[in-house]
């Protein structure tokens, strides 16, 4: 059997375009320190890529919520403090005016004070983040969250023996939740109903009546200043417990954002290994080995030129170099 010069031909030139595409994708790996440049040069190594960028991804997706809402949490943790710290002095003047020691003057000067720190609390209520939004106003972050429409001074109405205080929320009652993993959501900040408003339950009558933080302080003021001699008295005891219920409410609001906080921060480093572990995925998966490449790049280049040089003499050969 015969083989032609044709079939040299032809196998050479194969060989040769072989060669040149062996090595024109060994340089572009080197160019782009990818050992997977398109699908198809490893179809079940270009799916984990795939697979392991989308998590990553997400990953950071969670920690650019986690970067949003801990400023927002951090600030609410802040104004919590500062409003336990209104109502610990709230509470002790309660108590230094509900003795006989202090005359109607000095109780006077006592609810003066307390007059200030209602003001101060109404100020943290309606405290803005760095967007300029109000806090603790919900979903409808524009809208002022408290509104007063009290008489002032404080005071007992005595013809309805009712304080004359009203507070009101005018904020949204919605909280909203963001997702920190791919099972866990964290509540951002609660709404202004939530921290400054509480019901009241009373058993005796079975009753339950909604109240305020800031109608607890403006009650006690307007307790102090009403006159020995009117015919509507204040019940000392019953704001004072308003008070502490206030104090209660504000505990109870701040322990779940400290929570939150602790939660958030735990879940932000375990993402940031998560995203490390994906990066190191990666690198086993896409990139490329720079030893190895460049040995082939020696390979391909060799077998290349070898294929050349066969090519070259094939094309001079003449019929007496077959006889």
């Amino acid at each position: 059997m015969r083989i032609g010069t044709l079939f040299f031909n032809e196998r050479i030139t194969n060989d040769m375009l072989h060669a040149q595409t062996q090595l024109a994708d060994t340089q572009l790996q080197l160019s782009t320190g990818r050992r997977i440049v398109t699908p198809s040069d490893d179809p079940s190594g270009a799916k984990a890529v795939l697979d392991t960028e989308k998590f990553q991804t997400t990953t950071e997706q969670y920690q650019e919520n986690i970067a949003q809402i801990t400023p927002r949490l951090e600030l609410e943790e802040t104004v919590l403090a500062n409003a336990d710290d209104i109502m610990q002095r709230v509470r002790e003047l309660a108590i230094q005016g509900a003795t006989d020691v202090y005359s109607t003057l000095d109780k006077g000067f006592i609810a003066d004070e307390i007059d200030q720190l209602l003001e101060q609390m109404k100020g943290l209520a309606g405290t803005k983040d760095s967007n300029d939004e109000y806090l603790f106003s919900g979903f409808d972050r524009k809208t002022a969250p408290i509104n007063d429409t009290s008489i002032y001074p404080p005071q007992i109405d005595q013809t309805t023996g009712l304080y004359s205080s009203n507070f009101t929320y005018e904020g949204d009652q919605g909280s909203r939740k963001v997702p920190i993993s791919a099972n866990r959501q964290v509540l951002d900040v609660e709404n202004g109903h939530e921290v400054f408003f509480f019901r009241e339950r009373d058993l005796v009558n079975n009753t339950v009546t909604q109240k305020s933080v800031f109608e607890s302080i403006y009650n006690l003021s307007a307790a102090l200043r009403t006159d020995p001699t009117a015919a509507v008295q204040p019940d000392m005891d019953a704001v004072i417990a308003d008070i502490e219920a206030s104090m209660d409410q504000l505990t109870s609001v701040r322990s779940k954002a400290g929570a939150r906080l602790s939660t958030i921060e735990q879940q932000e480093s375990a993402n940031a290994d998560f995203i490390l572990n994906y990066e190191s995925q990666l690198a086993t998966i896409r990139d490329l080995d720079y030893a190895e490449a460049i040995t082939r790049l020696n390979r391909d280049t060799t077998a290349l030129e070898a294929a050349q040089s066969s090519y070259v003499k094939i094309q001079g050969l003449t019929l007496f170099n077959y006889l």
